[in-house]
């Protein structure tokens, strides 16, 4: 089975060799926070493992001004403390973060 990869800035970057690779992907938005764990299952595809969702509503405040306020700040921080405690359960071997921000 090939390797899985990742591609990032148009380069590729593989993920950790094995039966049994695993990955955690965040998607930090403005919005919500989103995390995927997934598995690769031998053949070349992928198992999903967990699926989560939380929502800091950053962009209410940080898109009018630039700026995270402390509050905000607070509530991403602890979404990524709930959503890496649901990733650690499946000990993924490769971790992935995009930071992304949805346009009207």
């Amino acid at each position: 089975m090939p390797g899985l990869r990742f591609i990032r800035n148009s380069e590729e970057m593989p993920v950790a060799a094995g039966p049994r690779s695993r990955v955690a992907a965040y998607d930090l938005g403005s919005n919500s926070f989103h995390l995927l764990v997934a598995e690769a299952d031998g053949q070349g595809g992928l198992r999903l493992l967990e699926q989560a969702q939380e929502m800091v509503r950053l962009g209410a405040e940080s898109l009018r001004d630039g700026i995270i306020p402390e509050d905000g700040f607070a509530r991403g921080l602890e979404a990524l403390r709930k959503l890496r405690g649901l990733a650690d359960r499946h000990q993924p071997e490769t971790t992935v973060a995009v930071a992304t921000q949805r346009h009207p």
